[in-house]
């Protein structure tokens, strides 16, 4: 008799832990759908307000400018060497396309062409100050 009810009680524990397991699977199947519309619907308000948006972060913006720029000037400086390494490791990834950006040519409305990485010099010749005060 001992037996029977100790297997009982067994089998009963099996049962309630299959159970269980069972409705843990169903919530987070369902908290997972409501994230997901939560998140669509944080796209659709996002898409129909977007001028209202930034007008708000704007308006945030310049009420906290001060504040801001103050809270990046202390980061800066307490992640100097981390920050350094960051930028660092961007300039070796990205090496070929940075040079490829300095040797780029363009053509000024004066006439003359200059590689992007001397515009300020080329602006400050005769040549480009003359063409523009005519």
């Amino acid at each position: 008799m001992e037996s029977t009810l100790n297997k009982y009680r067994k089998d009963n524990r099996e049962q309630i832990k299959q159970h269980m397991k069972e409705v843990f699977e169903k919530q987070r199947l369902e908290r997972e759908k409501q994230k997901e519309e939560a998140r669509i619907k944080q796209r659709e308000y996002r898409a129909e307000h977007r001028e209202e948006l930034l007008e708000k972060r704007k308006a945030y913006y310049q009420k906290k400018k001060e504040e801001i720029n103050q809270k990046q000037i202390e980061y800066k400086a307490e992640n100097k060497e981390k920050l350094q390494a960051q930028q660092k490791q961007y300039r070796e990834e990205h090496a070929e396309e940075l040079k490829q950006k300095r040797n780029e040519k363009n053509t000024c409305d004066c006439g003359a062409t200059f590689v992007r990485s001397f515009k300020k010099r080329h602006e400050a010749t005769k040549k480009h100050q003359n063409f523009i005060n005519k």
